[in-house]
């Protein structure tokens, strides 16, 4: 498939298209050839794309920095259920790559290993892998998924605070959003 021009080509990533699909439900025949359906997978990414943009305000960006949303926005897509605390989690994001702090989702941890499980081990976080962004510093070497509107939209406007951490309450499948490490703590336990 010949991907578009803003597909980059760097990197070590598992599938070069990955994070350019555009997730909805599509109708082909049976037998449609996969090119056909990752073309019109791709075409619908690329118009959506600029909408998202246009109504951000945000049409003229370097391909570099397109290709950092959409890894953004893959990370926000999976780690988080809640579309309401999509802007939030991209707001922790940029608040950790502005001081130079690593990451550590444990989205592209799995992603790295190729597993979806719900405990991360210890073997885990030391895992080295580009993906993993326990063991690097800043953006995986690519997105981790095909990420929604919702992601996007919050990669391109995270909300504004000092959110450091967050920590799933999986009774109420909402987060709890911190700057202090000793009240993230806390709420983990």
């Amino acid at each position: 498939f010949d991907a578009p021009s803003y597909v980059p080509l760097i990197g070590e990533r598992r599938y070069r298209m990955e994070g350019y699909l555009k997730p909805d439900t599509y109708t082909f025949a049976l037998g449609t050839p996969a090119r056909e359906i990752i073309k019109t997978m791709s075409n619908e990414f690329g118009s959506n794309m600029e909408r998202l943009l246009k109504s951000a305000g945000k049409m003229e960006i370097t391909p570099d920095r397109y290709d950092e949303i959409i890894n953004k926005a893959a990370m926000i897509e999976r780690e988080t259920n809640n579309v309401e605390e999509r802007d939030l989690v991209a707001s922790v994001i940029e608040n950790r790559l502005k001081i130079g702090m690593k990451l550590q989702l444990d989205a592209t941890i799995l992603y790295a290993r190729g597993v979806d499980y719900k405990v991360i081990t210890m073997d885990d976080i030391l895992y080295e892998n580009p993906f993993n962004t326990y063991s690097i510093k800043g953006l995986p070497a690519g997105p981790i998924s095909n990420p929604s509107d919702e992601s996007i939209r919050a990669a391109l406007a995270p909300k504004e605070t000092i959110y450091l951490y967050y920590v799933l309450n999986p009774r109420t499948g909402k987060h709890f959003f911190t700057d202090n490490y000793s009240e993230f703590e806390v709420k983990r336990a």
